[in-house]
């Protein structure tokens, strides 16, 4: 990529909570020719949540369908079982989470992107499994919009969190996009 249009990074880390926890905090500095909004790297928009786009009903069967797949997957089990603690709290978390993203709501609290990072041996293969689980569990929604929604916000997370996973852990390297053609 040209110098003008390429994707920088820099790094910094925080140590935190009295010096128990190290955070990775990436800091972005997204330089494009055109934009200065890491959503034209995508190439289609993200839909603007709304409260009446979704129920949260949906969004709680999306997530409980989506983690009962991802739980039994041979790729992604072993990995949720060894860092998921507590599946309750985690589907709280995670409802909270997808219903910001799909209804605009502000329930969710959180970072996702030090808790990725901080997960070893992760590949572009095991995003691209996600995300393959993702909308295997969308296609069977009974909501068409929210099919669409949803993967056009899985599939700007896989790619966001692959792409600070690399910039992490192979700070030499320039970061690879994620290749979402062929899931």
């Amino acid at each position: 990529m040209e110098r003008d249009s390429k994707l920088y990074c820099k790094y910094e880390k925080i140590n935190a909570t009295s010096g128990r926890i190290v955070i990775l905090a990436i800091r972005y500095a997204f330089i494009l020719t055109y934009t200065n909004n890491l959503t034209a790297m995508i190439p289609r928009p993200i839909p603007e949540p709304g409260p009446d786009l979704y129920t949260e009903e949906e969004v709680s069967k999306l997530v409980y369908e989506f983690y009962a797949k991802a739980r039994k997957d041979a790729a992604l089990g072993p990995i949720f079982e060894e860092h998921v603690i507590d599946w309750d709290a985690h589907f709280v978390q995670m409802t909270n989470f997808w219903s910001a993203q799909l209804r605009g709501t502000s329930r969710f609290r959180g970072a996702p992107m030090p808790k990725h990072i901080a997960l070893p041996e992760l590949s572009d293969t095991l995003f691209k499994r996600w995300l393959q689980l993702f909308r295997q569990t969308t296609q069977e929604m009974d909501n068409p919009l929210l099919k669409q929604h949803a993967d056009a916000v899985a599939e700007f997370i896989a790619g966001r969190l692959w792409m600070g996973y690399q910039m992490s852990h192979f700070p030499h390297r320039e970061p690879a996009v994620l290749d979402t053609s062929e899931v």
